[in-house]
């Protein structure tokens, strides 16, 4: 009996440290290096880790326009880039950042699209958002938009 208790009491101590960890998060700095209303996918997003991704996957006009082959962007930083196309007209035409924090496995990028021109409602709008954060490739990545957590592999492609 006294063997059950220290191996439940072990793995109650193990989950709780291992819960508190997870729950230490410091949020990250970071620079918006470009956002616009061009966005060249419907719904996406990227986490980069080099130029190269960029070249593969961008169109060269839009890379171009927001010089995004610059290889300064990848010196010790990653870009994290979010697109959307508000194909129902619901007039959201730019996103907001909550905030980007970390714990020791992972970065969780909270954001909001919201409407910030009731002049352009009635137009299909393609906001994008592409952000620089520290380098740091072994950290799962999450997105959470609008306050729900997007679903895993089919709006999120990280290449590394």
């Amino acid at each position: 009996m006294k063997d059950i208790l220290l191996i439940t009491f072990g793995i109650l101590f193990f989950s709780f440290d291992s819960f508190s960890q997870e729950q230490n998060f410091s949020n990250i700095e970071y620079s918006i290096i470009a956002e616009g209303n061009d966005s060249p996918f419907e719904n996406y997003q990227i986490v980069c880790f080099n130029k190269y991704f960029n070249l593969e996957q961008l169109p060269t006009e839009f890379r171009d326009k927001y010089d995004l082959a610059n290889p300064q962007l990848f010196k010790k930083k990653m870009l994290v880039q979010v697109f959307h196309i508000d194909t129902e007209k619901q007039g959201l035409d730019k996103f907001e950042i909550n905030e980007i924090k970390e714990s020791t496995s992972e970065i969780v990028f909270d954001y909001s699209l919201v409407n910030s021109d009731t002049e352009n409602d009635s137009t299909i709008q393609a906001p994008f958002l592409i952000v620089q954060i520290p380098r740091n490739t072994k950290k799962r990545i999450r997105f959470i938009a609008n306050g729900q957590e997007l679903g895993k592999g089919k709006e999120m492609y990280i290449k590394n």
